[in-house]
């Protein structure tokens, strides 16, 4: 199985989404969804960054070290 681990970032301000899926051109597809949670919060959005995975655990691990204060910070050096 391929889990991919994304980041999307507002357009209008610095806000970001991290998130992992194993179906990314689907699950943006449904962020963009006017009713959606995530657009209400970030308007319009880019995908920014995106990692793969063979397994959920692992990206699972890597998505809460980008939602850290260590993956904030290298988040705003490199992204």
């Amino acid at each position: 199985m391929n889990i991919v681990l994304y980041i999307l970032k507002s357009k209008a301000s610095s806000m970001r989404y991290i998130g992992i899926t194993n179906n990314l051109q689907n699950r943006i597809k449904r962020h963009r969804i006017n009713q959606s949670v995530l657009k209400r919060m970030l308007g319009e959005f880019e995908l920014i960054y995106t990692e793969d995975y063979s397994d959920y655990k692992s990206a699972r691990k890597r998505e809460k070290y980008f939602k850290s204060g260590v993956g904030r910070e290298w988040m705003n050096k490199n992204l």
